[in-house]
């Protein structure tokens, strides 16, 4: 575990920060390596699994059942994204891969699971009959008629046992959610009983996916060397195409042989899941304001930020998860001079100009390596499926973090691109906006014209 030594100055300690978060690319190749050598290890049946690797079975690698589509699949059809605190509901006309509008999304709804001070469906205490009568209530009011039928995809974006197509048992919640008497429930079959309750007999659920794979589908319906697909937002994963078997979800938020520094082991401890989702704590963006938070905590206890304020008194930096994605990406705005002031919530309340100079100096830091980890996760998946690096591969990738944090896509395209230097294969990276509800229709083409 590596933290900051006893430096005697905040320009030391910005310095000494930034060679504690940095990463060479020759450790980002270790880290490749290392994650190449999990998904080998995920991949084994459970019976060649040997003890003594066990250093490697962080990588679920859960089959989901599905490959990449033809091109060809049209009509349209019904898709949920369930992948954070709102629900989707969109019905999705598919055109064919030669149309100039391949994917088109036609008017759906979104709903909230939680409004605060008036319900909350993402607590311990609420069933799985409950969680999903809310979430398809709205269907009959808005796009269902009672003279058609309707195919349905789902994207749930929590890690699943997926057994077949249309059926994934949850394994645990991430991202915050609590609903404790869901895991180890059939989701969409949680899902078709509440179609049957509400009267919408007329809707199948025909497939299940994580994001991540509804993501790759998307740019996979119109480029065909989209072989990998990811989700940089509130929290982290990533899927790709094995050879002769599929989309494999890897559940790669869960890897865990990183290079954790004091701020990483105290972020996790206070979690609701410790020592699990290592990596998505150190890129997600529902851990990386709280990240930014304890290192200005720590500078302020050292004396080199706050000097003239009474703490005590002082929302921030004190309070736990008081910064937000939307803070970092705000300050990261603020201080770029081609673009308009925007507010900076509790990140310049009261701050002197060295103070937010330095917090941005932090907040660069971090985002700098959570980047270039996610760079190395692709290039162990790449160094798996192309091993020799002759080919060229597309990401499709989704998520705010990426969409929304100024400079985060470019800093990991500018990092895969250095550890490449010199190598024939060329690797792109592809926003796929709205990839996981787009996926979630033509993965539900692709499982009824099977």
């Amino acid at each position: 575990m590596k933290s900051l030594s006893n430096v005697n100055s905040l320009p030391n300690a910005l310095i000494e920060l930034q060679e504690l978060f940095s990463l060479s690319v020759q450790d980002m190749w270790k880290i490749a390596q290392d994650f190449k050598t999990s998904m080998v290890y995920g991949l084994k049946p459970v019976n060649q699994k040997k003890s003594d690797s066990i250093a490697f079975g962080s990588l679920k690698m859960l089959d989901s059942f599905i490959n990449r589509p033809t091109g060809k699949e049209t009509g349209i059809y019904l898709a949920i994204d369930f992948g954070g605190t709102n629900i989707r509901v969109v019905p999705i006309k598919l055109n064919g891969r030669r149309s100039k509008n391949p994917i088109q999304p036609l008017v759906g709804y979104k709903v909230p699971l939680k409004v605060e001070g008036e319900y909350d469906y993402t607590v311990k205490t609420v069933s799985g009959p409950e969680l999903f009568d809310f979430i398809v209530k709205g269907l009959c009011r808005q796009l269902i008629q009672p003279n058609k039928s309707y195919y349905l995809g789902h994207t749930f974006s929590f890690p699943c046992k997926q057994e077949s197509l249309n059926d994934a048992t949850l394994i645990n919640w991430t991202k915050g959610f609590q609903n404790k008497k869901t895991v180890d429930k059939n989701i969409n079959r949680l899902l078709s009983e509440a179609l049957e309750r509400k009267g919408l007999k007329n809707v199948k659920p025909v497939v299940i996916l994580n994001d991540t794979v509804a993501t790759l589908l998307t740019e996979a319906y119109a480029d065909p060397y989209t072989d990998m697909g990811s989700i940089i937002g509130t929290g982290h994963n990533t899927s790709y195409i094995e050879a002769k078997k599929g989309i494999i979800n890897i559940e790669s938020g869960n890897f865990n042989l990183l290079p954790f520094t004091k701020y990483d082991y105290d972020l996790d401890k206070a979690t609701e899941n410790p020592e699990k989702q290592r990596l998505e704590k150190m890129v997600g963006g529902k851990y990386l304001g709280e990240l930014i938070r304890l290192i200005i905590v720590d500078f302020a206890e050292r004396g080199f930020l706050f000097g003239d304020h009474d703490l005590t008194k002082f929302k921030f930096p004190l309070t736990p998860n008081c910064v937000s994605t939307e803070n970092i990406s705000n300050l990261l705005v603020e201080n770029d001079p081609m673009i308009p002031t925007k507010p900076i919530g509790p990140l310049g309340e009261g701050l002197c100009g060295e103070e937010i100079a330095a917090v941005l100096s932090i907040t660069r830091t971090v985002n700098n390596r959570a980047a270039r980890l996610i760079a190395s996760t692709f290039l162990g998946i790449v160094s798996h499926i192309d091993p020799n690096f002759e080919n060229q591969h597309t990401i499709a990738v989704d998520g705010s973090v990426y969409c929304q944090m100024l400079g985060f896509a470019q800093s990991i395209q500018q990092a895969i691109d250095n550890a490449l230097n010199g190598r024939q294969c060329k690797v792109t990276l592809r926003q796929s906006l709205d990839g996981s509800v787009k996926g979630a229709a033509i993965a539900a083409a692709i499982a009824v014209t099977k």
